[in-house]
């Protein structure tokens, strides 16, 4: 059976325009990167008032099964200024409510890590 590229039906013709909707309803958009164990959809929509990011966090890694240990790993990405935002900020939900976040796990390369070259075993 031949793969399928998603919004492709049998065939290969394009199914609509090929992309993914993204929600009408007015508030805070964060994408994920996945949508969880059950699936759904790859982003969450927020419409109180006001939120910290800490608190975005904390409920989208509910919603994805992230273990309290690894919440810290993962913060909101603002990739029009490119900035991770900290976990105290506070997100108004009328005056950011175009705004469109990442939820991604975060990642700094060390100095260290960066001086040596990868290891690689072989077995």
């Amino acid at each position: 059976m031949p793969l399928r590229h998603r919004g492709t039906a049998k065939g290969g013709k394009p199914v609509g325009d090929g992309a993914q909707p993204m929600a009408t309803m007015g508030g805070l958009k964060v994408l994920l990167h996945w949508a969880g164990p059950g699936g759904g959809d790859p982003w969450v929509i927020f419409s109180k008032s006001s939120l910290t990011a800490e608190e975005v966090c904390i409920h989208i890694a509910h919603k994805l099964g992230i273990t309290p240990p690894c919440f810290n790993l993962f913060a909101l990405f603002n990739a029009q200024a490119q900035v991770w935002l900290p976990p105290n900020h506070i997100l108004e939900i009328p005056r950011d409510a175009g705004l469109m976040l990442y939820f991604r796990m975060r990642w700094v390369e060390t100095p260290l890590q960066s001086s040596f070259p990868p290891v690689v075993e072989l077995v």
